[in-house]
């Protein structure tokens, strides 16, 4: 019985084959991995460019909410039953910041960026922490101001 040709020894570009093989596949997968680490590192940025965004449109919003609850405490001292509600600001990022965004891949984009030490795991948690306060802080003043309408509102009845 013979052997088929391609397994015969004296083949004589079966190693050359078997060389060109083996190169083609460890280049594929060194581009596929290649590949691979470029957009995860998109990825990741992409994540931080967001969230920074997102931050941007938060803190002048919460300075200017900040300002309404001061002129409305203001109007409170002086006219305390003048019947006015508390102005908010119409911005629901902190909402969006707080509960719709992937904190987990945050925190790994944020990690690769930074680096993993003590201080970026603590200031991490100070920055989601800030997220959170201000979060339940417009959620309150929506309850708050709800509240005085509907109070406004039956006395009215």
């Amino acid at each position: 019985m013979t052997s088929p040709i391609l397994c015969d020894p004296f083949y004589p570009s079966f190693g050359a084959d078997l060389l060109i093989a083996f190169l083609g596949a460890v280049l594929g997968l060194g581009a596929a991995y290649l590949i691979y680490i470029l957009s995860i590192t998109q990825v990741r940025r992409d994540r931080l460019k967001y969230i920074v965004s997102l931050i941007e449109q938060i803190v002048p919003s919460v300075e200017r909410q900040a300002g309404y609850c001061e002129n409305y405490a203001k109007l409170l001292t002086q006219h305390p039953f003048t019947g006015d509600h508390l102005t908010l600001e119409a911005n629901r990022d902190p909402k969006r910041l707080a509960d719709k965004v992937d904190q987990e891949g945050v925190f790994h984009a944020y990690l690769w960026k930074y680096l993993r030490t003590k201080e970026t795991y603590k200031e991490f948690q100070q920055i989601y922490g800030y997220i959170d306060y201000i979060d339940f802080l417009v959620d309150d003043l929506i309850k708050t101001n709800e509240r005085i309408l509907m109070f406004i509102w039956e006395r009215k009845k």
